[in-house]
C-alpha cells in the first residue's frame, strides 16, 4: 500500500467515524438538543471523531475508490449512530409518556408548553418530568455512558464490519426496550394515579352523601392538588427510578451493538 492509498484509507475511516458519532448528535438526548446550534454539534462530533480515530480499525483499502462502496459504508455508519441515539432517547420518551398520563388525570392535558429540548409542544407535567430527567441524566454522567457506548461500538463493529438489521437479536432488543419504556411510564405515574383515584372515590362518596354540592366544580382543583402533592411526595422514588434506568442504559446499548453485529 503506497502513501496515497494509506492517506485515503485514513480519510475514509475518519469520515465513517464522524458519521457514526454524528448520529448521536442527531437522535440522542441532550447531545441532539435543538438548543445547541448545528454548527457547534458538528464541530464537537469532529473533535470526538479525531479523539476516537487512533483506536478505530482502518477502513478496507480501496473503499474510497468505489463510490457505491463508500456511500454504503457511510450509510451503515449513520444507521449505527442513529440507532444508538434512538435507543437512548427511548428512556426519555417513557418519562414523557408518564408525564402525559399524569396531565390527563390531573386535568392539565388541555394546556401545552414548548419543551426547548425536544422543540415541540408537550403538556405541563410531561415537560416537568422530561426536564428533571435531563438533570438526573447529566448529574450521573449519562453523557459519558453514551460516549462509552460509541467507543465500544467501534471495537465490536469497526468500519469494515457488516451489520445485521433483520436479525432476531435486534428485533428482540427493540421489543424489550419498547416494553421497558411503557413499563417505566406506568411505574412513574402509578403512585400519583392511585392517589387521584382515591380522591375520585372520595369525591364520589361526597356527591352521594351531599347531593347539593356541585362536585364538578370542586372536583377538578382537588384532583390537581392531589396529583401535585403525590408527585412531590414520590419525587425521591422517581429520582431513584431514573438513576437505575440511566445506569442500565449502557446494557441496552451494548445489546444493540452486539445484535447489529449478528451475535
Amino acid at each position: 500500500m503506497d502513501l496515497y492509498q494509506l492517506l485515503m484509507a485514513e480519510i475514509t475511516t475518519f469520515m465513517m467515524v464522524v458519521i457514526r458519532v454524528s448520529g448521536i448528535f442527531v437522535a440522542a438526548p441532550v447531545f441532539g438538543s435543538r438548543l445547541i446550534p448545528a454548527t457547534v454539534r458538528g464541530l464537537i462530533a469532529m473533535v470526538l471523531a479525531l479523539l476516537l480515530l487512533p483506536t478505530v480499525e482502518s477502513a478496507p483499502a480501496g473503499t474510497s475508490d468505489h463510490t457505491l462502496l463508500l456511500i454504503g459504508a457511510l450509510g451503515r455508519e449513520a444507521i449505527i449512530g442513529l440507532l444508538l441515539g434512538f435507543m437512548a432517547m427511548l428512556v426519555f420518551v417513557g418519562v414523557q409518556v408518564a408525564g402525559q398520563i399524569l396531565d390527563i388525570e390531573m386535568g392539565f392535558g388541555m394546556m401545552n408548553v414548548i419543551n426547548p429540548i425536544l422543540n415541540q409542544e408537550v403538556p405541563v407535567m410531561g415537560n416537568f418530568q422530561h426536564l428533571l430527567a435531563v438533570l438526573v441524566f447529566l448529574s450521573i454522567n449519562g453523557h459519558h455512558i453514551l460516549l462509552t457506548a460509541v467507543q465500544q461500538s467501534f471495537m465490536i463493529l469497526p468500519p469494515s464490519a457488516t451489520i445485521d438489521l433483520g436479525g432476531e437479536g435486534l428485533v428482540t432488543v427493540f421489543v424489550r426496550v419498547f416494553a421497558q419504556m411503557f413499563l417505566t411510564a406506568v411505574r412513574i405515574a402509578a403512585p400519583a394515579i392511585a392517589a387521584m383515584f382515591l380522591a375520585s372515590v372520595a369525591l364520589g362518596l361526597i356527591a352521594r352523601t351531599v347531593p347539593q354540592m356541585n362536585i364538578f366544580i370542586i372536583g377538578l382543583p382537588i384532583k390537581m392538588l392531589t396529583g401535585l402533592l403525590a408527585v412531590v411526595l414520590i419525587l425521591p422514588l422517581y429520582l431513584g427510578i431514573l438513576e437505575r434506568l440511566f445506569t442500565g442504559m449502557s446494557t441496552s446499548l451494548a445489546e444493540v451493538i452486539r445484535a447489529l453485529g449478528g451475535s
